[in-house]
């Protein structure tokens, strides 16, 4: 099956922040990001504020948990910096073409001029998400092919019920480590 939609760098964007955001060292790097900057503050605000120790740490320790947390949720999103690469990868906002066709074999996409081919077994799953169904690779991230592509939602149905069979249809390797 063949499916083919436009894109934007504002769609490859989105699709880099959420690789990003399901990677556990890019969550870790995020989290100790923020704490180091709270402590630094943190720390500054100790010596700086006058008054007995016992007051100053507990005032410095309120201000690090409200830095953590404020921080965490003013900076969720680097969006804005993940938009800037994808003009600069693809020399502007597009639209672009993608084409994504699933065989037995595996996934192929052509984007950019360039093809790409994934055996099923380099697919980790295939998730339903908002805006499109993610293919997401056992290494490398993720692919997302946009609601745009299909039709109508049966054409979509069809193409995620295919990739769902190719997918269970591989033969699984119980990883022990």
């Amino acid at each position: 099956m063949k499916v083919q939609f436009e894109f934007s760098a504002a769609d490859l964007a989105d699709v880099m922040q959420r690789s990003a955001n399901r990677s556990k060292t890019v969550r870790r790097l995020r989290w100790q990001a923020r704490a180091v900057y709270a402590t630094v503050l943190s720390a500054a605000l100790f010596f700086i504020i006058p008054g007995e120790v016992a007051a100053r740490a507990a005032f410095a320790l309120l201000a690090w948990i409200g830095i953590v947390v404020l921080s965490s949720l003013l900076f969720k999103s680097s969006h804005e910096r993940y938009l800037q690469y994808s003009r600069e990868q693809l020399g502007g906002d597009g639209p672009f073409t993608c084409e994504v066709e699933m065989t037995a074999e595996g996934v192929a996409t052509i984007q950019c001029g360039v093809e790409t081919r994934r055996t099923w077994a380099g697919v980790r799953d295939v998730v339903v998400a908002p805006g499109g169904i993610e293919f997401v690779w056992q290494v490398g991230g993720l692919m997302v092919v946009r609601d745009r592509a299909f039709g109508n939602p049966q054409a979509r149905t069809e193409f995620l019920q295919l990739a769902r069979e190719y997918l269970a249809a591989v033969p699984k390797v119980h990883d022990e480590t």
